[in-house]
């Protein structure tokens, strides 16, 4: 499972480097080839870089509400490519089986998005917990960008288990 979210973090980086912002990143929209090659689907709520406003934000409010980042739900614009980072820390439902953030009611759903109220289980690898919640801080300012998650150790050792099996 670790491969794939490394896939993930690559794809989503060459979309945000094409100007393409997922904003509907979950596990139903990660699609794995027969042979365990992750493939990002359903671009239909993605925006294009020119769809950013003056403010150079976007202004949409869209995604899946379990996986939708705290300032989208704001409604006060929004960076996608931050956005789309919050919305990566799917991997941890790959990994736990549940979500991080659950309520039947969308409201207080959105209030526990918000404050960023989730907690890893212990049997998570030390990296994993370290990085979730760089990635789904609350803050955007001061979220992990994609290049920082790619110099992270956890990250590099899934860099290097791929390279030691070819």
């Amino acid at each position: 499972m670790s491969q794939q979210v490394k896939q993930l973090i690559n794809a989503v980086d060459f979309c945000h480097s094409r100007g393409v912002y997922h904003r509907d990143m979950k596990p139903e929209n990660i699609l794995l080839d027969e042979n365990e090659n992750l493939k990002v689907s359903d671009f239909g709520l993605s925006a294009l870089a020119e769809s950013k406003r003056h403010d150079g934000l976007l202004h949409t409010t869209c995604g899946t509400p379990a996986y939708v980042a705290p300032e989208v739900i704001k409604r006060k614009g929004y960076d996608g490519a931050k956005a789309d980072i919050w919305s990566c820390g799917v991997l941890f439902v790959l990994l736990a089986g549940y979500l991080p953030f659950h309520d039947s009611n969308v409201v207080e759903l959105y209030r526990k998005i918000s404050k960023a109220e989730f907690t890893c289980p212990e049997w998570f690898p030390q990296g994993v917990r370290r990085l979730l919640p760089k990635m789904m801080g609350p803050n955007p300012d001061t979220r992990i960008s994609i290049d920082k998650i790619k110099h992270s150790s956890w990250f590099k050792k899934m860099a290097k288990c791929k390279t030691d099996k070819t």
